[in-house]
């Protein structure tokens, strides 16, 4: 990307972990070009979008232990992102059928702060970190 004024305010990281038989996870996050209107965060809080965190199947139905693995790697990686903020808000959007998911943001104590409905299928969900 190139390393305009753009590209900073916007600020997206993308990572991946492989293991033996590939790609076993990925995640990433970004700093929103502009906050949605319906989230409210304090002005001297930075503020974070979770876009994506993918388990590989085969990592799957173990009861979310390699998931909350990769989730705290995102967390920590959110917070170097962001180092002259003492708290960051973390936001990250889930539909509302995807249940493990749910489940994993919930072990990590994000708050469901928009829930997803059959006309808004996503719902959002809400971690402050702090320092």
């Amino acid at each position: 990307m190139a390393d305009t004024a753009a590209s900073h305010r916007w600020d997206q990281r993308f990572r991946i972990a492989e293991d033996v038989f590939g790609i076993a996870a990925a995640y990433t996050h970004s700093r929103p070009a502009s906050r949605h209107p319906d989230l409210r965060v304090p002005s001297d809080t930075a503020c974070r979008y979770l876009l994506m965190l993918g388990i590989a199947d085969r990592y799957r139905n173990q009861g979310g232990k390699f998931a909350d693995e990769v989730l705290l790697d995102a967390l920590y990686d959110i917070l170097e992102r962001e180092p002259d903020h003492e708290s960051v808000a973390v936001f990250a959007r889930v539909d509302r059928h995807n249940v493990p998911s749910q489940n994993m943001l919930s072990r990590a104590d994000f708050q469901q702060v928009i829930p997803g409905t059959a006309e808004r299928r996503l719902g959002w969900w809400l971690l402050t970190l702090d320092r």
